[in-house]
């Protein structure tokens, strides 16, 4: 697995990303794309790989390209009981009813179809690197007691927030299905950060 081991002393002002994938183009086209715009990936086609390479040090995220899907469902399932804060982005072509829903319930972090514009997966791995930002504060909080409960409230309003509207808009019976999908997985999301904070909220 080229470029896997990163030097510690290197700067974590960018984002550390496994691909995973049986296509060429997703190995190739999009660890370039993310190279360029100043991330850190290491690329390989093996799911034991990525398992024992989680298993050894943290990364903000996984991007999982496998074929069949539940392959790589399967892949999230186990990534996520080594390390539950990890995000995993799955790229799919496969929008079948029940896939989306197996996927959140494995803990997939985004859902993206494929083929999928390259600014959306770099937007999705900003997005858990903000998350493991957010974590590594909370981590802080929990050392502070002082600080604790100024996060927690601050997280707190910002996901009050999301979550309002994202029920407003499921509340409509209108709403196209894959809309009502996304905004499951940001409810989800939500709630696993609400999780997060919980044991700071006792401080």
């Amino acid at each position: 697995m080229g470029n896997s081991v990163m030097n510690e002393q290197e700067s974590s002002s960018f984002a550390r990303v496994l691909v995973v994938a049986n296509s060429e183009a997703t190995l190739t086209v999009l660890p370039e794309y993310l190279r360029q715009h100043g991330q850190f990936v290491a690329v390989t086609h093996e799911s034991a790989q990525v398992l024992a390479h989680s298993a050894e040090r943290l990364w903000d995220a996984v991007i999982i390209d496998l074929t069949p899907v539940a392959a790589g469902i399967d892949l999230v399932r186990q990534l996520y009981a080594q390390q539950p804060l990890l995000a995993t982005i799955v790229l799919s072509s496969d929008c079948h009813a029940t896939s989306i829903p197996t996927a959140i319930a494995a803990g997939v972090f985004s859902w993206l179809p494929a083929p999928c514009p390259l600014e959306l997966v770099e937007l999705a791995v900003v997005r858990a690197r903000e998350r493991r930002q957010l974590q590594r504060q909370a981590t802080a909080a929990q050392a502070s007691p002082g600080i604790a409960w100024q996060v927690v409230h601050t997280v707190n309003n910002q996901l009050a927030g999301i979550t309002g509207l994202a029920q407003l808009h499921m509340a409509d019976d209108l709403l196209n299905v894959d809309l009502r999908s996304d905004l499951e997985m940001i409810l989800n999301s939500a709630r696993r950060i609400s999780d997060l904070l919980k044991p700071l909220s006792k401080h």
